[in-house]
């Protein structure tokens, strides 16, 4: 039973798991670029670099030098955009370096030291790299890039258009890792809202009386409730492949209203079976 109800949980999240595959995530909820999007500072796009662009090669850069810029989000977090971070440094003093591992700091005796949480993001030229809330970053790629973005061009566009461009493009390489945890998210949503369901609906059940005597005990009508999901997940699903977005949120609300009927359309059933069979029997 339990395994019936996990498979049923799964087909009841598939249409919106399917939406947020479609559309690479939560729009504007999954994107890692939401909050520099939301302030729009103002050394972007004149103060990048020139010469610098992204393909799916990865990022060019003529020169060996890393640019940094940041930023304050309406949430006062200090934000980090690195372009072409450089992992040898002979400057003497402190020198962040961007690794996989972590943000490092290398001291003047070249000893690594691990730095605290920093939100930052890391253009390399072979990935990016996103850090939040954990010393170990998100590493993205560049792989989804269709053309080449040319950091003069971007200087030469409208504000927001250079902005929603390049940033489409950062979101992009992370996309992977985000419609993973989204789909995640709603899967464990609906296993504990439909979890929910049906303890709270069986114990209602339990109120049902058909000429004056209780019918079902509790571990009775979870059965039924769990038996009763049948036909509206498969309501569901096919809603879901149909492929009208906007139906999605209706099969929702229909396995919500129908599972309850169909199981309590299943206790009188039942009980009008079990009544036959006693006359019959006498």
């Amino acid at each position: 039973m339990i395994a019936y109800f996990l498979l049923i949980v799964l087909i009841t999240s598939f249409p919106l798991n399917l939406q947020i595959f479609q559309n690479d995530g939560w729009q504007g909820l999954n994107t890692v670029t939401m909050g520099i999007r939301e302030v729009a500072p103002i050394w972007f796009p004149n103060e990048l670099p020139n010469d610098v662009s992204l393909s799916n090669n990865g990022l060019y850069s003529p020169v060996e030098q890393a640019y940094y810029f940041e930023a304050t989000l309406a949430d006062h977090t200090q934000y980090q955009l690195v372009i072409n971070p450089q992992t040898i440094n002979e400057d003497t003093g402190f020198t962040i370096v961007y690794t996989e591992e972590g943000i490092a700091t290398k001291d003047t005796n070249g000893l690594t030291i691990m730095t605290p949480y920093q939100t930052a993001i890391v253009l390399c030229r072979d990935k990016m790299l996103y850090y939040d809330h954990s010393n170990k970053p998100i590493v993205g790629n560049y792989d989804h890039l269709e053309g080449v973005i040319n950091f003069t061009e971007l200087k030469s566009m409208e504000k927001f258009a250079a902005l929603t461009l390049l940033f489409d493009a950062i979101d992009g390489g992370f996309n992977q890792y985000m419609v993973f945890s989204n789909i995640l998210i709603n899967t464990l949503t609906q296993l504990a809202m439909n979890l929910i369901m049906v303890v709270i609906i069986a114990a209602i059940f339990l109120l049902i009386r058909i000429k004056y005597k209780k019918v079902t005990n509790y571990h009775q009508n979870v059965g039924i409730l769990i038996s009763a999901m049948t036909i509206p997940s498969i309501i569901s699903f096919i809603i879901a492949m149909i492929g009208v977005i906007e139906m999605n949120s209706f099969g929702v609300v229909l396995f919500q209203l129908l599972t309850p009927l169909i199981a309590i359309g299943a206790i009188y059933l039942g009980s009008g079976e079990k009544d036959i069979s006693i006359k019959y029997t006498a």
